[in-house]
């Protein structure tokens, strides 16, 4: 205790108490009265030190503490056996404490303070027995809604005891040992849960769990009425007028009529020569039909024409053949392009016959009848072989160094004056990559919302937030993400990642275990696939669950070592800058990460997410230097460029331009008979 300023005795008392009075009045100066006070004498000068930092019985999460405050009447002071110098009446100094319940003590002379105060290092634990990481939920009842509850318990709080636990956002009554269970409501798509406990000491640890939810379907299956194009009229059937007209040749439409065209009767026709001075082609959309209507301007036909005797020599000019066909299209069952010519019409204008010693009606009918058959097959094999290509539907994608295979599947095709509306599914190779995790299906969420009207351009392409996420879950069924980075056949890295250099960056530790130069690879693991949700304009986010890291130190091919792991949570959010010569795609990536596994020694939750902070800045770097986007593309006869993106609720529209291919090569053109 103090003693009080004064202090009244009888004088029968003094003497008796003389000693005790002087001994009381020491201890008080050394211990301060318990407040992180203190004073004594020092010769003459009398000396009071204070302890001003840390706070009586305040909490540290650092076993490092500074321990400072103010002294009067000495020029240095000893704090727990470190000397401290007095600069203008201030001192401190850091000290190293162990956890729990600790004091700090000063002295110098006989004056002594002391506070204590409480160190917890350690991080409380979470243990998360469900949801297990990866988990997909089939919405059985189809509302769109559910439940689950997120259970587990609570441990290693630490000398400080715990301050706050949350799930969900919920903040429920957790100590050390005790387990906890709470209901979270679940929406369609990617729920993140997020269960979070700090000690009294700010000791924070955080841990998530993603489950995605809503209707499932089989990841294998085909994706049904995932694109559709439109084709405008006029602006769009024009590029198609002109891809036609470059495709309709005399040398091409002198293969069909063959060497030796037999008609009824014994009529025959071997064509020698056949030439034109002008051709031109016109499409128009019907309800139901396209008719196409052929227009040449003065046809020459030369050769031997036989009319059931002796070939005769000759040729047959005629000033304009009109040709009309009203066509059907159709898509059969292996994806190929049904043309059914319903109705044809040839028109012959003036006709000059050169052929001696027979009727030109006879040879007119015989020129008709073969231009017609010509034409009638030639835009049948010209449609199907030529303009329409199986193997167009199926295109592979280099991307990250592995090759993707995508299918369209041609569904329906409605034609009308409008233009021409093509609907078509999506199908992918079954197989599945050993490394990617069994899921109960593939997300198959409900379309709402109906194409953007926004954009005007020939062609238009729209596809849905569904579709995109079958897809993308088809794309990591594939292997496509789990990509290595740092090792000669992943993800470079704009630098080497060495066990010494993350030893500066994160732990000193980590040397230990492996020398320096040890070489580290980063292992990409994610346990679900992605999902999609759509902005406004030219905006998308992609979010990635339960993203798995594993950080493996390599000392030679034959050995080793993982170190850690980690789980990311992430939200990464697509912007599309769409310009006549390249399209810009931004990236700006979102995380929440945990600590999942660490087999060697503890890690620093909080060092070691800010690490992970900058090296997922360098990721939009790293991926789009891997992904070149144009904005044109030449098929063999079209050329598309210059597109236009719009997002409207589910859906994603692209309209883009139409030109004929600059560099069509004639010779390309299957011929007459050609498989």
């Amino acid at each position: 205790m103090c003693l009080p300023s004064k202090f009244r005795a009888p004088k029968t008392f003094l003497i008796s108490v003389l000693y005790a009075i002087a001994t009381m009045a020491t201890m008080a100066a050394v211990t301060g009265c318990g407040s992180g006070e203190g004073s004594g004498d020092n010769g003459d000068e009398q000396i009071e030190i204070v302890i001003t930092s840390p706070e009586a019985d305040s909490f540290h999460s650092r076993s490092r503490v500074n321990v400072a405050g103010t002294a009067q009447g000495t020029s240095e002071v000893e704090v727990n056996g470190t000397v401290a110098p007095v600069e203008s009446g201030e001192w401190e100094v850091m000290l190293s404490f162990e956890d729990g319940e600790v004091t700090a003590t000063a002295t110098a002379g006989q004056a002594e303070a002391s506070v204590d105060f409480i160190v917890d290092t350690q991080y409380p634990e979470i243990v998360i027995e469900n949801p297990q990481r990866g988990t997909m939920l089939h919405d059985e009842i189809g509302e769109g809604q559910a439940s689950i509850f997120v259970t587990g318990h609570v441990a290693n709080t630490g000398p400080s005891g715990m301050a706050l636990f949350q799930v969900g956002g919920a903040t429920l009554e957790v100590d050390e040992g005790d387990s906890f269970e709470h209901e979270i409501m679940l929406d369609e798509g990617l729920n993140i849960i997020t269960v979070t406990a700090v000690d009294r000491a700010h000791n924070r640890r955080d841990d998530h769990r993603a489950v995605i939810f809503g209707p499932l379907t089989d990841p294998d299956s085909p994706i049904e009425e995932a694109v559709r194009a439109d084709i405008y009229h006029p602006s769009g059937t024009d590029a198609l007028t002109e891809v036609i007209e470059s495709y309709i040749t005399p040398e091409q439409l002198e293969g069909f009529l063959g060497d030796d065209l037999e008609l009824d009767g014994g009529i025959s026709v071997e064509v020698h020569e056949l030439t034109w001075d002008d051709l031109d082609v016109e499409l128009r959309p019907r309800d139901g039909y396209l008719t196409i209507e052929i227009t040449i301007e003065d046809l020459f036909v030369a050769g031997a024409f036989n009319f059931g005797s002796s070939p005769i020599n000759g040729d047959i000019t005629i000033n304009e053949v009109v040709l009309t066909l009203d066509i059907v299209l159709a898509a059969d069952e292996d994806n190929q392009l049904d043309v059914d010519i319903i109705e044809d019409n040839l028109s012959l204008g003036d006709i000059t016959v050169n052929i001696e010693g027979e009727e030109s009606d006879e040879a007119a009918l015989l020129v008709a009848a073969a231009i017609g058959y010509a034409f009638h097959e030639f835009m049948e094999e010209l449609l199907v072989d030529n303009l329409y290509d199986p193997d167009l539907l199926t295109q592979e994608f280099e991307f990250l160094d592995r090759t993707i295979t995508i299918t369209l599947l041609l569904e329906e095709i409605f034609i009308g004056p409008g233009g021409i509306i093509a609907r078509l599914g999506i199908s992918f190779p079954g197989d599945k990559s050993t490394y990617v995790p069994d899921v109960p299906g593939a997300l198959n969420r409900e379309v709402h919302g109906s194409p953007g009207g926004g954009i005007s351009r020939p062609m238009l392409f729209h596809t849905h937030r569904t579709a995109l996420e079958r897809i993308v879950h088809a794309l990591w069924q594939s292997g496509l993400f789990h990509q290595a980075i740092g090792e000669d056949d992943g993800i470079d890295m704009p630098f080497d990642l060495t066990a010494g250099g993350l030893a500066v960056l994160l732990d000193s530790r980590i040397r230990d275990i492996h020398d320096s130069d040890t070489p580290i690879e980063l292992r990409l693991r994610p346990l679900l696939p992605p999902v999609a949700e759509f902005g406004q304009e030219r905006e998308a986010t992609v979010e990635v669950g339960d993203f798995l890291i594993d950080f493996y130190l390599i000392p030679d091919e034959s050995t080793e070592t993982l170190f850690l792991t980690l789980s990311f949570q992430l939200f990464v959010d697509l912007e599309f800058d769409i310009g006549q010569d390249e399209v810009d795609l931004d990236l700006d990536i979102d995380l929440k990460a945990s600590i999942v596994e660490e087999p060697v020694f503890t890690f620093d939750p909080d060092d070691t997410l800010s690490l992970i902070d900058q090296l997922m800045s360098l990721i939009p770097d790293l991926v789009l230097s891997d992904l070149s986007i144009s904005p044109e593309t030449t098929l063999e006869w079209l050329t598309i460029g210059n597109p236009e993106v719009e997002f409207n609720q589910d859906y994603l529209s692209v309209g883009i331009e139409l030109e004929p291919a600059e560099d069509f090569i004639e010779e390309d053109v299957v011929e007459p008979g050609d498989d």
